[in-house]
């Protein structure tokens, strides 16, 4: 993770968090153990279907189960049970965990994202009282337009843009690593492949776009305050653009910079879909790729069985290191307004 490993945005992170109180920082890490240890459902669930693609090919072939799968029948008290009725309750608990996780982490989530967002209306409001109570040197250093969007739009980028991607990524990757695990009980190869595969096309997806992302985001933070500060000197010396008959150059000024930042976050936005194309791209070619490497290594019965973990567990790891990946991004984007604000935060704690 090349976010953990950068100390400049490392501490720029450590500062985000030691802008929350103490009691909601307890809140927030405890959201975020909850999320993680919801891994271990997912991990369940795809073993759970795997067991199920092992009992579907044994039962056509008629082959008796292995020791793994009478130990889980004998754990469901299903071994004595006919293959239609296992087959249909283990597809029915494991849909029902996969099920349960994605429900709860979407509950989660959206309570982390009301949370962080009601924290950052009250920072907006604690930074406007303690910049209004400073000398009108301090209020007036940088433009009105400049001191908006830092008190708006820059707070916004620390809590609901950095610390709600952070909770997301750290949720994510801790599943990635728990299905990791999961994968290499059941056949080490086959775990080693998929990790250096898919770790692989993330680090790649995430090195072609991370710089991008940085530079796009602090190019929509510059344009909106310099297109912000246009309006606003229209709007204040309105009579005296009048007089000197100016309104047209500000009107295209204000249409360029409008033209630019429209470009920049079609971009932006365009590069999380290359994204989520990409790797659904890749899950396909590398399931073709592990089906065939299984079937030439094992037995059908066995080769299925891993086959049928493999696809189970793409569906859950390939969305998860997209939004790792699309997380990572994010905080890129949200670097440049988080350090205005960071700044100022700074700046009045110094001149108190």
């Amino acid at each position: 993770m090349k976010i953990l490993t950068n100390n400049a945005t490392f501490k720029l992170v450590k500062k985000c968090l030691d802008i929350l109180p103490k009691s909601d920082n307890v809140k927030y890490l405890s959201v975020i153990i909850v999320q993680v240890l919801l891994g271990f459902l997912d991990l369940v669930g795809v073993a759970l279907l795997g067991l199920l693609g092992s009992l579907a090919i044994r039962g056509i072939s008629y082959q008796q189960p292995g020791d793994r799968v009478n130990q889980v029948l004998n754990l469901l008290h299903l071994a004595d049970s006919t293959l239609r009725f296992q087959i249909t309750i283990i597809g029915l608990i494991a849909t029902a965990l996969l099920v349960i996780k994605s429900v709860l982490s979407l509950y989660l989530g959206k309570k982390t994202l009301f949370f962080l967002s009601r924290r950052s209306a009250l920072l907006s409001s604690s930074l406007v009282n303690k910049l209004f109570s400073k000398d009108i040197t301090v209020v007036q250093k940088d433009s009105i337009a400049s001191r908006i969007y830092i008190l708006t739009t820059g707070v916004d980028s620390i809590t609901t843009g950095i610390l709600g991607a952070l909770a997301l990524i750290i949720a994510d990757t801790s599943l990635l690593i728990i299905l990791s695990a999961g994968l290499f009980v059941v056949d080490p190869s086959m775990a080693i492949l998929s990790i250096i595969y898919f770790s692989l096309l993330g680090y790649l997806l995430y090195i072609k776009m991370h710089l991008k992302v940085k530079v796009l985001g602090q190019e929509i933070t510059d344009l909106t305050v310099d297109g912000n500060q246009k309006i606003q000197e229209i709007v204040t010396s309105y009579r005296e653009v009048l007089v000197r008959n100016r309104r047209n150059f500000y009107s295209e000024i204000i249409g360029q910079t409008r033209f630019m930042t429209a470009n920049a976050n079609a971009e932006l936005k365009y590069m999380s879909n290359f994204s989520k194309y990409m790797m659904e791209l890749f899950v396909v070619i590398g399931g073709l790729g592990i089906a065939a490497y299984e079937f030439i290594t094992q037995p059908a019965s066995r080769a299925i069985a891993i086959i049928s973990i493999f696809m189970a567990t793409s569906t859950r790891i390939a969305p998860g290191i997209l939004r790792v990946q699309q997380g990572l991004l994010g905080v890129k984007s949200q670097i440049g307004s988080a350090t205005s604000t960071l700044e100022l935060i700074d700046e009045l704690k110094e001149s108190l």
